[in-house]
C-alpha cells in the first residue's frame, strides 16, 4: 500500500481506515501518516483526523542531540527555510482531544537500545549524519525535499538501502524496534476491546505505515477503505 505520494507538484499523504472482516470485531483503525515538516494547513488537517478518533497511538522518542545540533532544531531550521512549519510547532499535543497513548521508546528503553548499537552506527549518528544533513540543508528547496519520497528514490532504497531488521544497526533501532512496539499495542487493543465501537488512530511517520497496514491485513483480518489524500505542501 502507498501512504504518501510525491510528484513535481506536491507531496501528500493518504490516510486509510481499516475495518475487520469479522462481525464480532467493531474496532476501526485509522492510520494517519505524518511528516516532520509541512504547511500549517497540513497539520490542522492531521489534527482533525486525530480528534475524530477515540484513542490514538502516537510516536515520540526522547529529544536527541548530536555534536552539531539537536533533533528538534534541525527540523525547525529546514522548515523555516522552506516557509513551512515543523511537526512540533504545527501539531501541539495540547490540542489533542483523543485519548493519547505513547507507543514508542521512552528514555530508559532508548538508552538501552542505544547501548546495543555497533560502534560504527553510533559514530554515524553522532557525526556523519548531522554533517550530511547540514550540507543538504544549505541549498534545500521543496522540490529537493519531495524528491526524496518519489518512487525512484524508494526503489533505490529497497535495492541498496540498509536492512531494517539487522540487530545493532541504526535503521533497526529507528524502524523495526519502534514498529514492534506499535504492533504489540495494536494486538492488545484488538484482544481486549474488539467488541467496542471505537476508532483507534495511529499517528506515526509515513515511512512506518506500510508495516502497520500489512500487520492489520495479513495477521488481523482487516481490510482498508475510506482513503483520503492530505496535502503536505505544494512545490513552488
Amino acid at each position: 500500500m502507498r501512504f504518501y505520494e510525491s510528484s513535481d507538484f506536491f507531496l501528500r499523504v493518504i490516510r486509510f481506515d481499516f475495518i475487520n472482516k469479522a462481525p464480532s470485531c467493531n474496532l476501526v483503525f485509522r492510520l494517519i501518516p505524518v511528516f516532520h515538516i509541512g504547511t500549517r494547513d497540513f497539520y490542522e488537517n492531521i489534527l482533525d483526523e486525530v480528534n475524530s478518533c477515540d484513542m490514538v497511538l502516537y510516536e515520540g522518542v526522547p529529544k536527541r542531540k548530536t555534536m552539531f545540533f539537536n533533533e528538534l532544531g534541525k527540523y525547525n531550521h529546514i522548515a523555516k527555510r522552506l516557509d513551512l512549519v515543523s511537526q512540533s510547532n504545527g501539531l501541539p499535543v495540547d490540542l489533542f482531544k483523543a485519548s493519547m497513548i505513547h507507543s514508542d521508546l521512552d528514555r530508559i528503553n532508548w538508552q538501552r537500545e542505544w547501548r546495543q548499537l555497533f560502534l560504527t552506527e553510533k559514530l554515524k549518528y553522532k557525526f556523519l549524519l548531522p554533517i550530511q544533513l547540514y550540507i543538504h540543508s544549505l541549498n534545500i528547496n521543496r522540490y529537493k525535499l519531495a524528491k526524496v519520497f518519489m518512487h525512484s528514490a524508494e526503489e533505490v532504497e529497497l535495492a541498496y538501502g540498509p536492512i531494517k531488521d539487522k540487530e545493532g544497526t541504526l535503521s533497526n533501532l529507528m524502524f523495526d524496534i519502534r514498529e514492534k512496539i506499535v504492533i504489540s499495542k495494536i494486538s492488545k487493543i484488538i484482544e481486549s476491546q474488539k467488541e467496542d465501537h471505537k476508532k483507534i488512530g495511529v499517528l506515526y511517520g509515513a515511512g512506518h505505515m506500510n508495516v502497520f497496514a500489512r500487520f492489520l491485513i495479513d495477521k488481523m483480518n482487516f481490510y482498508p477503505e475510506n482513503g483520503k489524500f492530505i496535502k503536505v505542501f505544494d512545490i513552488k
